[in-house]
């Protein structure tokens, strides 16, 4: 003879589907916290390579470096991470006379980062780490007073750890370089949180209680053989 246990209808299933999503919460939870990014406390510097190049028109274009950090980013530890400018282009020696002229200008800003524990501390938690922000300049440039240049990051995000923090930067361009304005280079820095033992722990419970409903129906629907 053959035995099935038996349960009513729908209570496995019921809970079943609260332990599934119990876990689901607990799991994607603990994942958005794991990957959740925080301000830090730093400063920075940058020089560039090459610092100008002057095509044979005579048309010179410019890098520049900048240290310049966005009011409300930066020292003061606002949330999440600090936006920042670390360079510009600009453009010269243009006239309505100028012949039109293609570029292809490769570059490097060497971001330094000092990582502080506090925005008050005067001395940083370790030597400053660079970041090679690397790239290349194309475009056109002359047909009279006329640019236009494009950028193109070599690796848009660079991840270091900086006094023991993992910081992460995000290199971003804007303002396109013209006869009136300079074109801009900046980047988003932020400290990604990395996940504690614990909340490894917790992850791998997470992982565990969304594969016990499905072990548990497939034990209630197996026949069982008695005597």
């Amino acid at each position: 003879m053959h035995l099935v246990n038996y349960q009513p209808a729908g209570t496995g299933r019921l809970t079943a589907k609260r332990w599934l999503a119990i876990s689901a919460v607990l799991v994607f939870g603990l994942a958005a916290s794991a990957s959740q990014a925080r301000a830090e406390f730093f400063t920075f510097s940058t020089t560039v390579n090459p610092t100008s190049v002057t095509t044979a028109g005579g048309v010179k274009v410019t890098l520049t470096p900048q240290s310049v950090d966005t009011p409300g980013d930066n020292l003061d530890a606002t949330a999440p991470g600090s936006d920042l400018v670390f360079g510009a282009i600009s453009v010269s020696g243009l006239t309505l006379a100028s012949g039109p002229e293609i570029i292809s200008i490769p570059y490097i800003f060497h971001v330094a980062i000092s990582n502080y524990a506090q925005g008050t501390d005067a001395v940083p938690t370790g030597p400053p780490v660079v970041f090679d922000v690397s790239g290349t300049l194309s475009g056109t440039v002359g047909a009279g007073k006329k640019v236009n240049i494009a950028n193109t990051f070599d690796q848009p995000s660079l991840f270091n750890f900086v006094g023991g923090e993992p910081y992460l930067l995000s290199a971003f361009s804007y303002v396109p370089p013209g006869i009136a304005n300079s074109g801009a280079f900046g980047a988003h820095v932020e400290v990604v949180r990395v996940p504690e033992p614990g909340s490894i722990i917790l992850l791998g419970l997470g992982v565990l209680l969304l594969a016990t409903p499905a072990f548990l129906r497939r034990r209630r629907i197996s026949p069982r053989s008695g005597g």
